[in-house]
């Protein structure tokens, strides 16, 4: 073998081995059930059907009014805090938790106040997800908005509210689309009472929104929408 051709058997191998090497790993696929570790991750399975991506969007309809409504992921982040139960320097842990924004931007020129008004945040931590939205204005908090697989049950974080999985479909039809292994989740408080339809890798495929008291009402029903994940 002439050194010309050893060289270019070589060269390839030793590019793949500097690859793997210098390759980072993906933070979020990391196991969280270690109890050697000082680091909380958010659950694998959260990560990979609802970290969505900017270039993320859903188009609904509002069945109320007939509108469609844009929503759209427009940043994405990662953070990290200290729990409040570490004991010093030493005994500190890390929770990482992703957030992203998702605008609301009416297609309607007859409401502008939507678009000006309304956003979503959501974030990924340990099994759940929380949810924040803005609403014309209004503030509504969900801690926690579900737990990772969604038809699990979990506690209600405050006796004023409750969350609850009120039921889980193998199918669920929205606008003549075909979604799987839907959850109905539930958020009743005083004032609201709201229902979410959530989908593993599409997001919220329905949304009933009832807030008498600020005279917001929505039923948005999702008509088409691209995932990046």
């Amino acid at each position: 073998m002439t050194p010309s051709i050893k060289y270019l058997l070589i060269a390839p191998a030793l590019l793949l081995l500097l690859f793997t090497r210098c390759k980072k790993s993906d933070p979020y696929i990391a196991p969280n059930n270690n109890n050697n570790s000082d680091t909380t991750f958010p659950d694998k399975g959260l990560v990979a059907n609802f970290n969505f991506k900017p270039g993320t969007y859903w188009i609904y309809r509002d069945s109320v009014s007939g509108r469609m409504d844009s929503f759209y992921v427009s940043d994405n982040t990662t953070q990290a805090w200290q729990s409040l139960n570490s004991t010093g320097p030493g005994n500190a842990h890390f929770m990482y938790l992703i957030v992203y924004t998702i605008n609301i931007s009416s297609r309607n020129i007859d409401s502008p106040q939507l678009a000006a008004s309304s956003t979503l945040s959501m974030s990924l931590m340990n099994n759940y997800s929380t949810l924040n939205y803005l609403i014309n204005g209004n503030m509504t908090v969900y801690t926690p908005f579900f737990m990772y697989p969604t038809s699990s049950s979990f506690p209600s974080s405050d006796s004023s509210e409750t969350n609850s999985v009120v039921r889980s479909y193998a199918s669920y039809s929205v606008n003549g689309n075909l979604y799987n292994n839907v959850t109905e989740i539930a958020h009743d408080s005083t004032g609201t009472n709201d229902r979410f339809f959530v989908s593993d890798s599409t997001g919220i495929v329905k949304m009933c929104i009832n807030h008498p008291a600020q005279s917001i009402h929505y039923v948005w029903e999702l008509s088409r929408y691209h995932a990046v994940l």
